[in-house]
């Protein structure tokens, strides 16, 4: 009996142990875990960070990024090079940062419609949320719908009453999947629905002034080529009219109230990343769109500055992601 006895206190005696270690092991890993981040903080980045942009050179995004990589570099103490990654509507350049190794040397910088729009349309394309770890928003892009100086349309009006003629050998052209989907909706919206939407990889504006287009929603990339007389704006896709062009009247003001559009621009990671060194990111991004000259060019490209710290910017996302759905029930066939 009392090797029984002995036995069982034995064992007791090797769980007790085995227990206590096991609890100086949690106790251990928990106190390390913020030591680790705080490492990855300290240390980050030790290495050149690339900057994926999802569209050829020349366009909106492409601007932007090359604007803050300059400003990234000088505040996170090594080079931050662009990766231009065009095509599949933005799904090429996503899936290139959501597949990278999570270590914030890999980031995407975007807009709304790449992000939250084209998974919706192309199955095979990085899902907006669970993929990514959101950075910051940067900014915000208004459209313009513009044709060629040398179109017969010199109002909008007059251009729908051309499309309407001519719609065997008219076009639209569209760089991303929002201004498809908003360009589907105009059409629908003025009965010019057999017009084609002509879809390009890069920037629209020289199909455009070629005459390989008509018409194009175009995010201020043509201010330059409207005053200069080579292009001429028809209406704007915002609640107000633009200052610089006080006679281009809102798409509301012309009886369309429900055809308007915006984008928001903004920098991903790889989901996965630490949380340290997503607040290290968002704050060199927020820091380099307070610097002056990235304000002035801003206001020079009609660009908005917008700067939402990581938790809003998700919630923009989610946000987005759900608005895009219910526009998209309004448009038959589009959804896959």
């Amino acid at each position: 009996m009392n090797n029984q006895i002995n036995a069982i206190a034995s064992i007791a005696s090797i769980a007790s142990i085995a227990s206590r270690r096991s609890a100086c092991a949690a106790m251990l890993l928990t106190a390390v875990l913020p030591i680790t981040a705080f490492a990855q903080a300290t240390n980050y980045p030790n290495k050149p960070i690339r900057l994926v942009v999802p569209y050829a050179p020349g366009g909106a995004v492409d601007i932007v990024a090359r604007l803050l990589s300059d400003k990234l570099a000088s505040e996170l103490g090594v080079s931050v090079f662009i990766d231009n990654r065009p095509g599949g509507d933005g799904s090429i350049g996503g899936q290139a940062v959501a597949s990278a190794k999570p270590d914030g040397l890999t980031l995407l910088i975007t807009v709304s419609s790449a992000h939250t729009l084209t998974p919706l349309l192309n199955k095979s394309a990085p899902d907006p949320v669970r993929a990514f770890e959101p950075i910051a928003t940067v900014g915000k892009l208004g459209y313009i719908v513009i044709v060629r100086s040398d179109f017969p349309a010199k109002t909008f009006q007059e251009y729908v009453a051309y499309a309407k003629s001519n719609s065997s050998k008219s076009s639209i052209g569209s760089s991303t999947s929002g201004i498809y989907l908003t360009s589907e909706r105009l059409k629908r919206a003025t009965g010019i629905g057999d017009v084609v939407i002509v879809s390009y990889k890069g920037p629209v504006l020289s199909a455009l002034l070629g005459g390989e287009i008509d018409m194009t929603l175009d995010p201020y990339n043509s201010v330059a080529f409207i005053k200069d007389g080579k292009v001429r704006p028809l209406a704007v896709l915002s609640d107000q009219r633009n200052s610089e062009f006080p006679d281009v009247p809102t798409m509301e003001e012309l009886g369309y109230k429900d055809i308007r559009y915006s984008s928001w621009m903004g920098v991903l990671a790889p989901a996965g990343t630490p949380p340290a060194v997503v607040d290290r990111l968002y704050t060199a991004f927020a820091k380099a769109m307070n610097s002056p000259d990235v304000l002035k060019r801003f206001r020079e490209q009609h660009y908005t500055v917008m700067v939402n710290k990581p938790a809003e910017f998700s919630a923009l996302i989610t946000k987005d992601t759900a608005d895009w759905k219910k526009l998209l029930a309004t448009v038959p066939g589009m959804a896959k």
